[in-house]
């Protein structure tokens, strides 16, 4: 039992690591993002195939921060907001990951209008 304990303590805490990481990362993105209003749409990133120029950085390193984030790319979302012109563009980054013990994929989702 007590076995059993630890190993589910390791388990939570390596899940708030990485959703600590993925936060950050994606925090990270958005204030760049920020930085470079004028080109939002230069971020937009399905998750599949080659990433934009703008993001060739921030995704080698989500994948050498994430496990497994090389074949659970992150997703970028660059459009109008749900609310309305003047609080800026809707910018959604969503975070992939999947531990080596697990199946599922966990994911952190981020939302920020820039204007």
């Amino acid at each position: 039992a007590m076995v059993g304990m630890q190993a589910m303590g390791i388990k939570l805490a390596t899940d708030s690591r990485d959703r600590a990481e993925a936060a950050n990362l994606a925090t990270q993105l958005v204030g760049e993002m920020w930085l470079n209003r004028a080109a939002l749409a230069s971020y937009q990133y399905s998750g599949s195939g080659t990433p934009p120029a703008a993001l060739t950085t921030w995704v080698a390193q989500v994948d050498a921060t994430l496990p497994d984030a090389a074949a659970h790319q992150p997703i970028v979302t660059v459009g109008a907001s749900t609310l309305g012109a003047s609080v800026g563009s809707q910018t959604t980054v969503t975070m992939r990951w999947r531990n080596p013990t697990e199946t599922t994929v966990h994911q952190f989702v981020m939302t920020a209008y820039i204007n």
